[in-house]
Formats: C-alpha cells, structure tokens, sequence
C-alpha cells in the first residue's frame, strides 16, 4: 500500500517514466497471454486410451472365436465335443505319445471304428494301428478340388457324402456339392474331411 501511495504521488513528476513502466507491465502481459495461447492441448487421458484399446481387442477376439468354432452351414456345433469317426476317412495323427511319436503328423486312413471314439487306422505301408483315440486324430482337407469328402460335423449333414467343389484357405471355408441330391452347402474345414472309399456313386 505505501508504494501505490508513492507512485500516486509522482505521478506528475515522472509521468514518463511511469508510462514506461506501464508499457513495460502490458508488454509481458501480452507475451505471457500469447505463450499461454500457443499451449498444446490437453492430452487424452491414459485410462481413456486403455479403455478403447481393451474394447478393439475384445472386438477381434470375438471375431477369431466365431470364425474358428462355428459352422456356417449346420447351426454352429464343434465337432469335437461329439464322436465324429468313420471308416474309411484319411485323418492326420497329431499326438506324440502314439507309439512314442514315431507316426506323428503322418497321414493314416480309418480302418474300422471299434467304439464311437475309438479306431483302428491304416499306415500307408499297410500296418494297422489299433486302439486309437479321436483326440489323437485331426481331419485332413483335400487340397484338389471335386475331391470326395465326408461332412463330420454340424447337425443336418453329418455322415453325408459329396464333392469338394472350391476351398478358401484365407475364410478356412469349403463348398461341398452333397450325395445324391447335389445340394450345395458351405462348410468349415473343422466339419469335413477326406474320404478314399468307394466314389463311384458320386
């Protein structure tokens, strides 16, 4: 308070030099006004940015779990949570633990389904293989077109016979021209599988 009464006082003293001042103190103002009008914007908040990135992840994963375990063409039913054996399907041995590993990943036809999940197979050198369990097994997709394959999965065409007409690698999807009324479905490859039985009928 007693500097605002001196400078009062000398105002018509050293009126120039208060002028001065005053120019001075609105200088720095508009410099600190333009600074502050230059400031970055706030950032996004980190929780916001975990929020969106948790949300595109459980999209995608949502997206792969559908596109893995469902069929197009029967309702959705994963085949592997029911018997899907049968005679004469070429199949592809994916447990090491089989005769200590010596048939891994080798391709073997079934020979003879002895219980609902339970198979005899054929080696290519003609040995069978006995007491085989559909967990050890995975279904073999022919890769030639119009090729004979057996529908495994799914509920309205399973135990049908037809023809592999096209297959998407890219979509894991395949169009089977069913026996014998030539209907056309879209499958999984989850839900067929090659079949080196008699084909003459189809």
């Amino acid at each position: 308070a007693t500097i605002g009464i001196a400078q009062v006082t000398s105002v018509m003293i050293d009126r120039h030099r208060l002028n001065v001042a005053v120019t001075h103190c609105n200088d720095r103002y508009c410099s600190s006004h333009k600074r502050d009008d230059r400031s970055p914007p706030p950032e996004r908040s980190s929780d916001s940015r975990h929020d969106k990135s948790k949300k595109d992840r459980k999209k995608k994963k949502k997206h792969r779990s559908r596109s893995r375990d469902r069929s197009p063409s029967d309702g959705g039913n994963d085949r592997r949570e029911e018997p899907w054996l049968a005679s004469q399907l070429r199949v592809r041995i994916v447990d090491q633990r089989l005769d200590q590993g010596r048939h891994y990943n080798s391709k073997v036809v079934i020979e003879d389904v002895i219980t609902p999940t339970t198979c005899s197979c054929r080696l290519d050198n003609g040995t069978i293989v006995e007491d085989i369990q559909q967990d050890m097994l995975e279904t073999v997709v022919p890769r030639e077109s119009m090729s004979a394959v057996m529908v495994v999965g799914g509920r309205r065409h399973r135990r049908h016979l037809g023809r592999m007409v096209s297959r998407d690698k890219s979509t894991c999807l395949a169009i089977v021209q069913l026996f014998p009324d030539f209907e056309t479905i879209e499958c999984s490859f989850d839900d067929i599988c090659e079949y080196v039985g008699r084909t003459d009928h189809l």
